[in-house]
């Protein structure tokens, strides 16, 4: 388990690795980013699509991070990276804890979410899981409990480019057009203010 602490002034590495987690890449790992995206590891073969994007990934993380070359030079690729990564997974785990705080604040939800129970989140929180439904569902999930069981087992799911209702304005969504209220919700407009 990673010990998070909040970077220290002289701490070179930390937020620009968590600045970069927020804006740039989220899971892709430093080490690769470094070692394959460098110009000098490109072997000739820039027109490689994955290869020009963790080029343009690992620019953004030199403009982010100005010193990282001293930095490599200086404790080498696998602790420079070793320190980005953790940092970067310091700053989404609070990152999520803020959200939940924050959603405690704008909505009452029983049970609580401050709770330490982890059967209680997620898809298994009665309120959460119907705002992780994809608003397409949505209708579905209010009307037929086959289908809320079928969702609770795991037998249904949802997509990644499925909008869930917590996306929309009031919790709402008008399937003739599903753009209307889209990331307008207070819970997602709040988070995002509060994360960046």
């Amino acid at each position: 388990m990673l010990a998070c602490h909040p970077p220290r002034k002289h701490d070179p590495l930390s937020r620009p690795a968590r600045h970069f987690g927020h804006t740039v890449e989220m899971w892709r790992r430093f080490e690769l980013i470094i070692n394959e995206g460098r110009p000098d590891a490109s072997d000739g073969k820039a027109d490689d699509t994955y290869l020009r994007a963790t080029q343009r990934q690992y620019e953004r993380l030199v403009e982010i991070c100005p010193h990282l070359s001293e930095e490599i030079r200086t404790h080498g690729v696998e602790e420079v990276a070793t320190i980005m990564e953790n940092a970067r997974a310091c700053g989404r785990g609070e990152d999520i804890k803020r959200v939940k705080d924050l959603m405690q604040s704008i909505r009452s939800f029983h049970p609580d979410l401050k709770t330490n129970d982890k059967e209680s989140r997620g898809f298994n929180h009665p309120q959460i899981r119907r705002l992780l439904v994809s608003a397409e569902k949505v209708k579905e999930w209010d009307d037929d409990e086959e289908f809320r069981r079928r969702v609770k087992e795991g037998v249904e799911t949802f997509r990644p480019q499925d909008y869930p209702m917590f996306s929309y304005e009031d919790d709402k969504v008008n399937p003739d057009n599903l753009l209307s209220g889209f990331l307008r919700s207070k819970i997602l407009i709040r988070d995002i203010l509060d994360i960046f």
